[in-house]
């Protein structure tokens, strides 16, 4: 199959699973995640350089138009530029994912995690573990070390992905021992799902009869006290 052959089809897959992205705006994703792909490369330039040999036109018009798809609408060109809402995007993308799994396999585990970029953002994400990998499905930037709990924002990232997975499904929530929370415990357990969460050492430990799940390291899965 050849590239245009490929491309062709993969916008139609992107356009069926983000129904509510405009067309051109469905079009340009299809076309830069592709080329990701390919080039193994996620710059714009790298990204703008395949396509041109692919497509024809230049790299400073493709590059322009793969960064014109991030500006907000007031940033573009023209009356009718809409800007991509990047929320509106999250639940789609795992109903996608779940499209992936097994027939008659109905187990999901999603992991949360905090990850700081030097002293200037902190990427809250919620993934979906498969096949060893992580894979980003809902996601808010912060800024680093200013004051004030990540409370309400998980809680959105959370209530995001909410009747997205089949109610029949066991989902397990997986996170490391530094965004341990009661509250988030509970936010969890609303969802019907399962909090996995590592404590630190010294947090008191209620074992119910199938929660002795040891995780290495002396940290447990716990039920708040």
């Amino acid at each position: 199959m050849s590239h245009t052959d490929a491309l062709w089809q993969w916008e139609q897959t992107v356009s069926r699973h983000l129904p509510h992205l405009s067309k051109p705006q469905a079009v340009v994703l299809a076309l830069w995640s592709y080329a990701m792909v390919v080039s193994q490369r996620c710059g714009t330039t790298s990204g703008a350089m395949w396509l041109s040999e692919l497509l024809g036109g230049s790299t400073d018009a493709w590059r322009q138009r793969l960064r014109e798809w991030c500006y907000d609408a007031g940033e573009k060109h023209g009356k009718q530029r809409s800007e991509v809402v990047v929320v509106s995007c999250f639940a789609p993308l795992l109903r996608w994912i779940v499209t992936w799994w097994a027939q008659g396999e109905h187990r999901l585990a999603l992991a949360l995690d905090a990850s700081t970029l030097s002293d200037r953002f902190t990427v809250l994400c919620i993934s979906v573990v498969y096949r060893g990998c992580a894979l980003p499905m809902a996601w808010c930037i912060v800024p680093a070390g200013e004051p004030g709990a990540w409370k309400p924002d998980w809680i959105a990232l959370l209530n995001g992905l909410d009747g997205v997975i089949p109610a029949e499904w066991t989902v397990i929530v997986l996170a490391d021992r530094g965004l341990y929370a009661r509250w988030l415990y509970r936010e969890i357990q609303a969802l019907q799902w399962h909090p996995f969460l590592r404590s630190a050492p010294h947090h008191a430990v209620r074992h119910l009869p199938r929660s002795g799940i040891e995780l290495g390291g002396g940290s447990r899965v716990i039920q708040p006290t």
